[in-house]
């Protein structure tokens, strides 16, 4: 019978930083319906950007839950993505390398645009206006046999935050409900037909200059990978 050989082959350690800084912020509430139209559940997403470096974060929490955050850091300083347990006693989280092959190139031009139905003829433009935390924002509705959808979406917000997330395939999906080229989504409403379940999403902060700072000295990091 063959004998197989299990050889541990160590990971060199990924470097990271003890301190994360960054200058902008952003505060996404998402909370879910069931089809009686009851709360299923929030979710908050504090969403931090370093425009000097595109580093980015990402805290997210259930406020009917009393565990402690997620945090995630994409650091394109030393090329590494953290997950971290912040905010409660367990100091402890992975790192993980990324590829500069997974970054996406971002268009740096300013877009005008009258009218984002023409990046999608599913969507409408109502002519209904409102004001969310100061940015005036125009009302797109889009409907299938399969669910109902309503954003509101601002031309007056900067997109440097979304930019930084954008960069890597996998922060992308954070702005994928919001992003139009010129515009940012501020709000969200998602119903789905058939089982009358809905999501309604809106921006809560807006921050473009902050200065808020992530502190990881005494935290045990696992390497995840490394060459």
């Amino acid at each position: 019978m063959p004998v197989t050989k299990v050889v541990e082959i160590p990971l060199e350690m990924i470097p990271t930083s003890e301190n994360y800084d960054f200058n902008t912020y952003m505060e996404i509430e998402t909370e879910n319906f069931n089809e009686d139209n009851e709360s299923a559940g929030r979710y908050v997403q504090k969403l931090y950007t370093n425009t000097n470096n595109f580093n980015c974060a990402m805290l997210g929490s259930n406020p009917e839950e009393q565990s402690g955050e997620a945090l995630m850091i994409m650091d394109y300083t030393n090329k590494a993505f953290l997950i971290v347990s912040y905010n409660n006693a367990d100091k402890t989280g992975i790192v993980m390398p990324f590829n500069d092959t997974i970054i996406v190139e971002q268009n740096t031009q300013e877009t005008k645009v009258e009218d984002f139905s023409q990046y999608n003829p599913l969507y409408r433009k109502t002519g209904n206006s409102k004001s969310i935390l100061g940015y005036k924002c125009y009302e797109y509705t889009a409907s299938t046999t399969e669910y109902e959808h309503i954003v509101w979406v601002t031309t007056e917000y900067k997109m440097e935050q979304s930019q930084s997330f954008t960069r890597t395939q996998g922060f992308s999906q954070i702005f994928a409900y919001g992003y139009f080229p010129g515009g940012f989504t501020m709000e969200m409403y998602h119903k789905n037909i058939a089982d009358k379940t809905s999501t309604h999403m809106l921006v809560k902060d807006i921050k473009a200059s902050a200065n808020n700072s992530f502190k990881l000295s005494g935290y045990q990091l696992m390497s995840m990978g490394g060459q």
